[in-house]
């Protein structure tokens, strides 16, 4: 996996440590440990291997649905 392949940490200047989860010839998506998800035109930006390791994150919560408020669960 190359430095701009899916899943390969990077450092960029302005946003820091990241993991790339999507990327083609145009475009590179980073997911930032601090900052989010950015999209770069590949072209342009500058990309440093990294090997800082990602850091844990909570799982996902699943959204709940019509009715199934915690208010709706609590009231009698």
């Amino acid at each position: 996996m190359g430095i701009r392949g899916r899943g390969a940490r990077v450092w960029q200047a302005t946003y820091g440590h990241g993991t790339i989860v999507e990327s083609d010839r145009a475009h590179i998506r980073i997911e930032f440990d601090d900052h989010g998800p950015r999209t770069f035109s590949a072209a342009l930006v500058t990309l440093e291997a990294s090997v800082v390791p990602a850091p844990k994150r909570a799982p996902r919560r699943r959204a709940s649905g019509p009715g199934r408020s915690s208010a709706a669960v609590t009231r009698r």
